[in-house]
């Protein structure tokens, strides 16, 4: 009896023990299926975080060269700009610098003109004074020479000189030579 009972003992440890491989088989199945699949699942969600990650720093990099294009673009627009402006300002002050140069030149030459005329009437001034002095001094001088060689023949009468001494003293006074002593 111990023996059947052992037997039958052995026989339900041994059913036992199936269903419990059995049932334990199961759970390894089950376990290493849901390993698999959490695996799987990792690496799908690393995929994933990857390409996340890929996604952001393409939007980025690209609005990183957008915004790159953009100050390039602006700064040459900057520069284009101040080329324009400068060159605005120099072009303005050019013509204004030719227009003072052409006034500065019109003023010369007219203050040319000018003293020009005025040398000429001054030269024509100059002229005719001199022209009007030279004949008053001549008729002076003839007028002068006139009253003192009438007078010298008066003193020469009163004082008795010689006749011929005074004529020669006349002639010279008259025809403009020097009387006094040599």
């Amino acid at each position: 009896m111990l023996w059947t009972f052992f037997l039958r003992h052995r026989v339900v440890v041994c059913v036992i023990l199936l269903f419990l491989a059995g049932m334990l088989r199961r759970a390894f199945r089950h376990w290493y299926a849901a390993r698999d699949i959490a695996i799987i699942a990792r690496l799908k969600y690393e995929r994933a975080v990857v390409r996340h990650n890929n996604r952001l720093m393409s939007k980025s990099f690209t609005r990183w060269r957008e915004f790159v294009a953009l100050s390039r673009r602006r700064q040459l627009l900057r520069r284009q700009c101040v080329w324009l402006l400068e060159t605005r300002l120099v072009a303005s002050h050019f013509l204004r610098w030719q227009e003072q140069l052409a006034a500065r030149q019109r003023e010369n030459s007219q203050t040319t003109s000018a003293l020009w005329h005025w040398s000429v009437v001054l030269q024509h001034k100059v002229r005719l004074y001199h022209f009007s002095c030279t004949v008053y001094s001549n008729l002076s001088a003839h007028y002068l020479k006139c009253s003192f060689s009438m007078e010298f023949v008066k003193r020469a009468k009163d004082n008795n000189m010689n006749w011929s001494f005074v004529r020669l003293m006349v002639f010279m006074l008259e025809n403009g030579r020097d009387v006094g002593p040599a």
